[in-house]
């Protein structure tokens, strides 16, 4: 196995994890990458005027996408495995693969909790703040839905992340 082919994987895996932070509040599909997640908390971290802007079309939008990004997740879970059996035929590839796969489980668990853990508290705030926010009783319901929403998925991406992370360590 060669270690381009390696680095090739990891890159994959990488992207399937596509956790990337800027651009609108909700989970949104970019055009130019498949499946990532962009979530914009903002320089002041305030969520709720972007929360309060989504509908229910974008509510169940951002559930898709959450779905996909699932669902790459797995596929990078089943790369990982594969990059495994492929390594074992190649003398000192497991070796390569069992490094490469440390570092980049570190690099991954980090930067996802990171990342999460912004969110989790942006999305705090704005569940604090929604209580004197001055929007009407229909709006105020549909915001909860989606801060709602949007920490269950959060939290299912979590768990799900925490899986790539335990594949790599394997």
């Amino acid at each position: 196995m060669k270690f381009t082919k390696l680095t090739g994987a990891i890159a994959a895996m990488a992207a399937a994890a596509g956790l990337a932070f800027a651009g609108p509040a909700y989970a949104k599909k970019d055009s130019d990458h498949d499946h990532n997640l962009n979530i914009h908390i903002g320089k002041d971290k305030d969520l709720l005027p972007q929360l309060i802007d989504m509908d229910a079309e974008d509510i169940a939008d951002m559930k898709e996408e959450f779905a996909d990004a699932r669902a790459d997740i797995d596929d990078a879970i089943d790369d990982i495995a594969d990059a495994r059996e492929e390594a074992k035929a190649a003398p000192g590839g497991s070796f390569f693969v069992k490094i490469a796969f440390a570092a980049a489980s570190s690099a991954t668990d980090a930067a996802a909790n990171a990342a999460l853990d912004e969110v989790f508290d942006a999305l705090d705030r704005a569940e604090r703040d929604l209580k004197t926010a001055d929007v009407s009783a229909d709006e105020r319901v549909e915001t909860q839905l989606a801060i709602d929403t949007l920490r269950t998925e959060l939290a299912s991406l979590r768990a799900k992340l925490g899986e790539l992370v335990d594949a790599m360590r394997t």
